[in-house]
Formats: structure tokens, sequence, C-alpha cells
């Protein structure tokens, strides 16, 4: 895992300001992120179906960069010219800003980082990827639940028959994001298919267990340490 080097970041208010009047104006453009040390800017374009592509944008020049990532993001979210469905999670406590990935229907697709020079890709994106492919969600990712203050990350996602929708399996994954190591954890919740509450990659913790709706009940379920699970 690389260090920090940045030793300070800055993001703009939510209102609208003229970053450049180089850009087209046929997409909804927002900003992700702005690094004034580096005086970047990366631009998403929305408002159009499928992934919405983010951009790189060189404020001294208004160069519009597509390929910006360093080989960081994940495969799922490759497109045409680019890279989309990107966002910035937060800066943790060794510095590093993590960013995340995710598919059309919101589902995490993984993580990768960027340091203040270059973006640093995640070896947790394949372990989506292969769970995504043993069909364990309905898209491209699965159910997250992030701690950024504790640098750790739980993924969830649920094996559904095809016939019946009924939930016949189910993979859940620690993230240490300190040194990047994943470990598939064997867990039986009170009911097959528990959910973060806020969407499906705005999952909660509450101390060391993650918040999740089993059955129309929220329970907070402990991934690291085995305990039962307890009613909220």
């Amino acid at each position: 895992m690389p260090s920090a080097n940045r030793s300070c970041w800055w993001r703009p208010p939510a209102s609208l300001f003229l970053v450049t009047d180089e850009l087209r104006n046929d997409y909804r453009m927002t900003v992700v992120d702005w690094d004034a040390q580096t005086d970047t800017a990366w631009m998403r374009r929305g408002g159009r179906p499928g992934l919405a592509q983010v951009t790189q944008l060189v404020m001294p020049t208004g160069e519009a960069i597509e390929n910006w990532d360093n080989g960081a993001v994940p495969a799922a979210n490759k497109v045409d010219g680019g890279v989309g469905n990107v966002e910035v999670i937060g800066e943790q406590p060794d510095g590093l800003e993590l960013w995340g990935a995710y598919d059309e229907g919101g589902y995490s697709t993984g993580v990768f980082w960027w340091d203040g020079d270059a973006f640093v890709a995640s070896l947790i994106d394949e372990r989506i990827a292969r769970a995504s492919s043993q069909q364990f969600g309905s898209g491209d990712g699965l159910e997250a639940w992030i701690d950024l203050e504790g640098m750790r990350v739980v993924y969830h996602g649920s094996y559904r028959d095809p016939t019946t929708d009924k939930v016949e399996d189910e993979i859940w994954i620690t993230h240490n994001l300190a040194d990047d190591s994943a470990v598939e954890v064997p867990f039986d919740a009170p009911t097959p298919g528990c959910e973060p509450l806020d969407g499906p990659r705005q999952g909660t913790f509450e101390g060391d267990r993650i918040v999740a709706d089993c059955g129309g009940t929220e329970y907070l379920l402990d991934l690291f340490t085995g305990q039962p699970a307890q009613k909220r």
C-alpha cells in the first residue's frame, strides 16, 4: 500500500460555478472531486442511460482526460473512452483518499485509492467480480458496508433461485483497507438476504457491527468476531 503524499486537499461547495467553457453542454455535469494541489478536477457526465462517464479535467489548460485511472478502476466500470460510475468515499486516517465504483443498480464493484500523485487499484475488485460471475447479486457488484474511520468494509451477496427468487446461498467478505487483505467469512444471518438500510453501497457500522435489514427487522451483525446477531 503506498503512503499518502498530500499535505492538504479541498473540495468545492455544493453550488454552481464555472470550471471551464470548453466542456460540452449536452450532459448534466457534476464535480466528483477536486484536488487543489494538482489543479485537477474529476467531472461526471450524467443524464444518459448506462454508466455515467467520469473525466479528469486539467484545470489550467481545460484538457479532458478520459483514461485517467492508471488501471485502478474495476473492469466492470470500463466504458467506451474511459471509466464510469465512480465516486469519492472520503479520506482515510492514513491520509489516502478512498474512491468507490458501482454498477448501474448501485452495488459496489470495488474500491481504489488516490495517494495524491496516482490512483492505486485494490485486489477486492477481482473477488467481487468472481462473486458476481457466480450470480451472487443481480448485477456486477455486491452490497457494501464501509467504515472509513475503521478502514474496513463488509461485502455481501445473495444467490437466488432463478425460478423461485428464494435465497439459496450467501457470500460475506471482510476487507481491510489498511493492507488490502480480504477474507470470505462463514456467517449465519438471522434471515437470508440481509441488506444495508440506506442503499446497496451505503451500509453503516455501529461499533464493530454492521446495521442490516433482515426480513424487515433491523439487526446488528458481527462479521469480525462471530458474535450472535443482535436486534437493533
